[in-house]
This record gives structure tokens, C-alpha cells and sequence, in this order.
């Protein structure tokens, strides 16, 4: 036990120094992005960087699934790393024949938009980017699995480092293509990184597999609720982004991004207590230790809620205080989202405890329908308030949605289903 927590807590520091680094990286380059790129480039980066996220569902759920096998098959751990590799690549044509169609038809820019992109150049860059993402992301799962989180924090808190000299340079261009470019460059070097290290700590060789088809069918199975989970969170965190896009101006857009920016790394920050939980609640589950899986649920999620409560004090105070200075934007409206934006993150964080145990412990059938539910609901509504409202309007929607399903749902559901497992 000794062990374990001397191992969460190194993995947790190197965690929290990457966001460190990554918070002291978006403080400093949004500002200067936004200078030198316009208030109308800078939010259809912000729409085109939400578009790679939201392009994570091509992943299926593929690596989440991995992290489960890679701890208990690890037999198996060179042909299903080998088929998610091979699949990875398969995706970038299709995301690249995507992405041109959602550019060249405008639902993803408004149509008035007044800046001339090469749509092909820029729909295949954005696809490469997503193709790196989900290899770089498989290569990290093999690190987690060994519940080595902190070597991949490790060499991401170098990739921050480098990534953001060259962005403030590339900002300096006025070319998002350019931008878009050295953004894919820095990634293609970290997903090299990550391999090397990969391979260093965990034995297995990469090959084109033989029975492809099969073991990606066999493993797509089991992995399909990751997939469906996967969906509903790009549905809650990115869609919206994507739908504000076509539907708002572009000085709204680049506020919310402001904003979004901003809490980044409060929301990120908070998750990590509970995300880099994930490998030793699949141990704890593969030992058959449910009692301790449900006292620590609920360690975890009263310590969480507790911070919660402290960082929203923090943020209605001296945050909003520094986010005037930050970003410039003072207008009633724009405090007014900011406030409310507080709130949803705050929500957000208390819900996605459940969700790591969930996901862990592969209960999350009945919670990915209603995550799927929320995301569908959240974009409803945003889109119909965001007619009337504007940007204020697509966070309530978001809030209201998540309010009605996940934030009870998923801590109810989890602690009964952990309750019956334990025999209580």
C-alpha cells in the first residue's frame, strides 16, 4: 500500500507540474495570440483546435480499452498495440476527406467569414494532427498501464516548452495554415518521444497483424461504450465550441475562447486528482477489492467537492479580478459569461470523479446513454438559447443539460453498483 501512494503521489506532482507548465503556456501566448492574430483569426483557431478535439471520437475508444488489456492481458500486449497503430493510421484519410467537406460546405465557419484558408492544405493538416493525437495517446497508455504517469508528463511538460516558442513565432505569420503547420511538427516529434519511451519500459513490437480484422473487431467490442463515452464528452466539452462557430459573431467566439482558455487549466488541474486514478482502481478491481474502491470513491469525491467549493470562492473573487487584467475583456456580458462558465466547469469537475470510476472499472453502459443524452440536450439547448442570448445563452444550455442527467445520475449509479459489488 506504501508503494502505491508514494506512486500516486509521484505521478500526481509530475501531473501537476505538466499543467504548470502548460497553465504558465496559456497565460502568457493567449494574450499575444490574440494581438497578433485578430479577434477574428484567433477564434477560428479557437474553432479549428476544438474540431481536433472533437475528432478524438475517430479513436472508438480503442486506447481507453487498451489501458484495461494492457493491465489484464498483457499476453496480448503486441497485437492489440499493433492493431490501434495500424487503425490510427488508417483514420487520417478519412479524417482528412471529412474535414475538407465540413470546411468547403462552411458548417463549421460562418459563411461571411473574411479570411481566404486553402481548404485542402488545411483539412490535412488538421487530419495528420488527429492521426498524431491518438498514436501519442497510445503510446502513453502503455506508460499508464505500468501506472508510470509520470514519464509521459515528463516529456509532455518538453513538448509545452517547445511548442510555445514556436507558436508565438508562428503567430507572428497571420497564417493559420502556418500555424496549424508547426502545431503538427512539435506533435509529430512528441509522438516519436513517446514511442522511444514506450518501447524502453514495455515490451512489445510493432507489426502489421495478421488476423487485423479480427483482433480489431474483438477489441472495438470491447472497447465500444469508451467509444460511445468518448462521443458524449466531445459532445459536452468541444460541439458547442464547433456550433458557436456558425452561429455566433467573431468577437463572441474569441471571448468564450478567452474564457474557456482561462479555466482550462482550473478544470484540468482539478481532474487530475481523480484521472491518474484510473490504473489502480483497474488493479484494485482486478484483485477483487470492491470495499476499498468504494471508500475510496467516496474519500475522493467529498475531497473533491470540498475543493470545489473553495476554488468557486477563489474565482468569484480574486479570479475574476485576474481575468480582467488577463484578457482585457470587461464588459458586463462578457463577466456575466465568465461567472456563469464558473459554474459549469465546477459542475463538470464534480461529475467526471464518478466518471474515472466508471470508466475504470468498465461500469459505464447506463452513464455514456445518459452522458450521450446530456451532450445531445446540451446542444439543443445552447443553439435555441444562443438565438436570443448569445454566448451567455450557450452556457446555460450546457449548465441545464448537465444539471437534469449526468451530475446526479452518475454518483448515484456508481456508488449503488459499488455498494451491490462489495456486499453491503
Amino acid at each position: 500500500m506504501t508503494d502505491q501512494r508514494q506512486q500516486y503521489w509521484i505521478n500526481l506532482l509530475t501531473t501537476f507540474m505538466s499543467q504548470a507548465f502548460t497553465a504558465l503556456s496559456i497565460i502568457v501566448i493567449t494574450p499575444i495570440l490574440l494581438l497578433n492574430l485578430g479577434n477574428e483569426l484567433f477564434g477560428y483557431y479557437g474553432v479549428f483546435l476544438n474540431l481536433i478535439l472533437f475528432c478524438a471520437i475517430f479513436d472508438m475508444g480503442l486506447n481507453i480499452g487498451l489501458l484495461r488489456r494492457l493491465i489484464h492481458e498483457k499476453q496480448k500486449a503486441s497485437e492489440l498495440v499493433s492493431t490501434c497503430f495500424v487503425f490510427f493510421g488508417l483514420v487520417f484519410p478519412i479524417a482528412w476527406g471529412l474535414l475538407y467537406g465540413l470546411i468547403e460546405l462552411k458548417w463549421i465557419l460562418p459563411a461571411n467569414a473574411n479570411f481566404s484558408i486553402h481548404h485542402a492544405w488545411v483539412a490535412g493538416l488538421l487530419a495528420l494532427w488527429v492521426m498524431i493525437n491518438m498514436q501519442a495517446a497510445l503510446f502513453d497508455v502503455i506508460l499508464q498501464s505500468l501506472n508510470k504517469i509520470f514519464v509521459g508528463k515528463l516529456i509532455r511538460i518538453g513538448k509545452t516548452i517547445i511548442e510555445f516558442g514556436l507558436v508565438w513565432w508562428a503567430s507572428t505569420w497571420h497564417s493559420l495554415v502556418g500555424l496549424i503547420a508547426v502545431l503538427v511538427l512539435v506533435n509529430s516529434l512528441y509522438v516519436l518521444c513517446m514511442y522511444w519511451l514506450a518501447k524502453k519500459e514495455f515490451h512489445f513490437k510493432l507489426h502489421i497483424p495478421i488476423k487485423f480484422t479480427h483482433i480489431f473487431r474483438e477489441h472495438f467490442h470491447y472497447s465500444i461504450w469508451y467509444a460511445l463515452s468518448a462521443l458524449a464528452g466531445v459532445l459536452v466539452y468541444n460541439a458547442q465550441t464547433i456550433l458557436m462557430g456558425s452561429q455566433l459573431n467573431a468577437a463572441s467566439i474569441a471571448q468564450f475562447l478567452v474564457i474557456a482558455r482561462f479555466y482550462e487549466v482550473v478544470k484540468v488541474g482539478l481532474a487530475n486528482f481523480t484521472v491518474i486514478l484510473f490504473p489502480s482502481i483497474a488493479m484494485m478491481e482486478a484483485k477483487g477489492n470492491w470495499k476499498d474502491i468504494l471508500q475510496q470513491f467516496g474519500k475522493v469525491f467529498f475531497r473533491i467537492l470540498a475543493l470545489v467549493i473553495f476554488t468557486c470562492i477563489i474565482m468569484f473573487t480574486l479570479g475574476e479580478y485576474l481575468f480582467k487584467i488577463w484578457s482585457g475583456f470587461k464588459e458586463p456580458a462578457t463577466i456575466e459569461a465568465f461567472r456563469l462558465y464558473t459554474v459549469l466547469i465546477m459542475c463538470l469537475v464534480v461529475e467526471h470523479v464518478a466518471i474515472v470510476f466508471l470508466s475504470a472499472l468498465k461500469l459505464n453502459r447506463l452513464p455514456t446513454l445518459i452522458s450521450l443524452l446530456q451532450g445531445l440536450l446540451g446542444l439543443l439547448l445552447s443553439y435555441l438559447l444562443m438565438q436570443k442570448m448569445g454566448l451567455t445563452g450557450a452556457i446555460i444550455g450546457s449548465l441545464i443539460a448537465l444539471l437534469c442527467t449526468s451530475f446526479w445520475f452518475n454518483p448515484m449509479y456508481l456508488y449503488i453498483s459499488l455498494r451491490k459489488k462489495s456486499g453491503k
